[in-house]
């Protein structure tokens, strides 16, 4: 086989790899959601969303997901000082502003599909206006 040859057939199994990664990278598209959702939150909310007892509030019980969903992108960026729990204790919620507005419309689509797989994706184009809509609060220690 010419040096030719080889090099187009090289070339050729690189690019059949390379389709097959980018495919099974996209086979789910919630990855990068869970991915994140592991690096910033289960810390405090656990793997199982059920956050840490009487201390940490759980994701599956929260009144975010419900009525307060608009507020949900903003309070992920911005996090929350004073927070009361189920159990009426005080918490904060740290900020994430190095998350983009994709990472966290993937974040809560994570959580939707995993806790609350009723509910439709939020699309980025609502997770944007949620984020341009919402006010700023004054900084907080660890900002």
């Amino acid at each position: 086989m010419s040096k030719m040859m080889i090099l187009i057939l090289a070339i050729m199994l690189v690019g059949i790899a390379s389709t097959m990664t980018l495919q099974s990278c996209n086979d789910n598209t919630y990855v990068q959601g869970a991915r994140l959702y592991t690096f910033h939150c289960a810390n405090c909310h656990m793997e199982d969303g059920s956050g840490l007892e009487n201390v940490i509030p759980s994701i599956i019980e929260s009144k975010y997901f419900g009525a307060k969903l608009d507020s949900l992108p903003c309070l992920i960026r911005h996090g929350k000082a004073n927070l009361t729990t189920s159990h009426s204790m005080m918490v904060d919620m740290p900020v994430n502003y190095q998350m983009t507005e994709y990472e966290i419309n993937n974040v809560i689509n994570h959580i939707f599909v995993t806790w609350y797989p009723d509910r439709e994706a939020v699309t980025i184009q609502d997770t944007k206006k949620n984020l341009k809509d919402c006010p700023v609060p004054a900084m907080r220690y660890g900002q």
